[in-house]
């Protein structure tokens, strides 16, 4: 699995699904600072693990 190992603070290029790009408008509307890192996705338990671990938090 693909993780990103850098942090970024702004939208992800391209195509989003229509719910992140109101997750991302809402977000830049309010004004409200943000960290992301991009993966592939984390459709399994061990993948989820996978990114928890890099991001450092509980998924």
């Amino acid at each position: 699995m693909e993780i990103s190992p850098l942090y970024h603070n702004t939208r992800p290029e391209g195509a989003l699904l229509p719910q992140e790009d109101v997750a991302f408008g809402i977000l830049e509307e309010l004004g409200i600072d943000y960290d992301r890192v991009s993966s592939d996705p984390a459709d399994t338990m061990e993948k989820c693990a996978a990114v928890s671990q890099v991001l450092g938090v509980p998924i």
